[in-house]
């Protein structure tokens, strides 16, 4: 897990000390951290009830240890999947990435013989691969990014489409794509904001930081595309992180998507 954060922890859960999964790198902010400890039992099975602060994908990762190779089968809300957990000692098992289909009240199982530390929901993009054009612009969905959230997420109606729920100002996004044909690039974010705007946000792409206040648009999804500054980009693999630096109202913003248009190389 190459992503830094904090953990958010519900009341249920008590302090942990997340040996297995610590050692690569602390945990993305939104993540969820149920351990055996604070489950209830019935045999082979460990169910724990929470409350979600927001919906949306998840990696599910288990911390386990077994003598032999186990099947493992887990409940989250209404969805039911499973997979094999190799034998060993301390491993970790990337389960399935699953939506969470609603906030507040929710529940999580897994059935499985083997020796289970702590369950992992790890926030997730919704979307695929992020490619360039044939015209070497790069377009970034909402749905393609990875929430670093407690409250912000994905609205996928179609009427939104867009990061929404902004409202705590420590919640970021992220993109991770590749560049094919490096250059020069416009980078045009179109936001909404009904709230009055204002809030301060900071714009990163590697060691390049971009600045711009929130409009207010006259609506939440009322989406206008700003050109903020350019960024350098050379060919392999590269990042966009967006990161309020304040909350002016009630929300950030919401964000539909963000261009990085590539200027025509100069003759």
């Amino acid at each position: 897990m190459k992503h830094l954060g904090l953990l958010l922890l519900f009341p249920l859960l008590s302090t942990l000390v997340l040996s297995s999964f610590a050692k690569e790198g602390e945990l993305p902010r939104g993540s969820l951290v149920f351990k055996a400890a604070d489950a209830k039992k019935d045999g082979n099975t460990h169910a724990w009830a929470f409350k979600a602060e927001r919906w949306g994908m998840y990696e599910v990762r288990a911390a386990y240890s077994s003598e032999k190779e186990t099947s493992a089968t887990v409940t989250l809300g209404d969805t039911k999947f499973g997979d094999t957990l190799a034998a060993g000692e301390n491993s970790i098992a990337n389960l399935d990435r699953r939506y969470l289909a609603g906030q507040g009240k929710q529940t999580l199982e897994i059935f499985t013989d083997a020796n289970i530390t702590y369950l992992l929901l790890e926030p997730a993009p919704e979307g695929g691969e992020i490619t360039q054009g044939e015209d070497g612009d790069i377009e970034l969905a909402s749905k393609d990014a990875l929430t670093h959230s407690v409250k912000m997420r994905y609205e996928p109606k179609a009427n939104k489409n867009c990061l929404g729920f902004w409202a705590n100002h420590e919640d970021w996004a992220e993109w991770s794509f590749g560049v094919t044909n490096g250059g020069v690039f416009e980078v045009e974010i179109t936001q909404g904001c009904g709230g009055g705007g204002g809030s301060d946000v900071a714009v990163h792409v590697g060691e390049q930081t971009l600045n711009f206040v929130v409009e207010d648009t006259g609506g939440w999804q009322n989406w206008k595309a700003r050109k903020i500054g350019t960024v350098t980009l050379e060919p392999g693999p590269a990042s966009l992180q967006i990161k309020p630096k304040n909350k002016k109202g009630g929300a950030v913003m919401d964000i539909h998507k963000i261009r990085l248009v590539k200027r025509a190389a100069k003759k």
